[in-house]
């Protein structure tokens, strides 16, 4: 490896990571969906009220057993790669909403080590395996050369 030559680089001057965040019901999705050439991984099933091309996020179930047989984490990972292939003509990707998404993650996490709370899975394997998920989908995303909007609710 070797030193970069020493001269000013050309710099990005668009910021490509947005989190846009507001009250239940307040245009979040649809300001997000006026970003160039969209497509909405949705969490709370509003999806459906826009024209945008979307994908529901949720951990899929067995009918017969109920147990969870595709987690949302593998899902993300499926669709991210197809976003890594290119040539789908998408240029923004909305996770909508991100707090959803961290929600099924644990979920998933529970229901694999038969726990209530992520905290209960031993030697803090729990809270290891929540962030390692969550960064591993967010540091993909992050390497896209699209916009990335992450959505999430404002609490109060």
């Amino acid at each position: 490896m070797a030193l970069p030559p020493n001269r000013p680089k050309k710099t990005i001057e668009t910021p490509r990571n947005y989190f846009i965040w507001g009250p239940t019901m307040n245009g979040k999705s649809f300001l997000a969906s006026e970003f160039p050439n969209p497509v909405i991984f949705n969490t709370d099933g509003n999806a459906a009220q826009i024209e945008t091309p979307s994908v529901d996020l949720k951990n899929e179930r067995d009918p017969k057993t109920g147990a969870i047989k595709t987690t949302v984490v593998e899902q993300m990972l499926e669709l991210i790669k197809d976003l890594e292939k290119g040539g789908h003509g998408f240029e923004t990707v909305v996770i909508d909403v991100i707090d959803d998404l961290v929600t099924l993650i644990e979920q998933a996490i529970c229901e694999e080590n038969s726990v209530d709370y992520v905290g209960d899975v031993p030697y803090g394997k729990g809270w290891g395996l929540r962030k390692t998920f969550i960064t591993s989908i967010v540091v993909r995303l992050k390497a896209l050369p699209m916009n990335v909007i992450y959505i999430s609710r404002y609490a109060t």
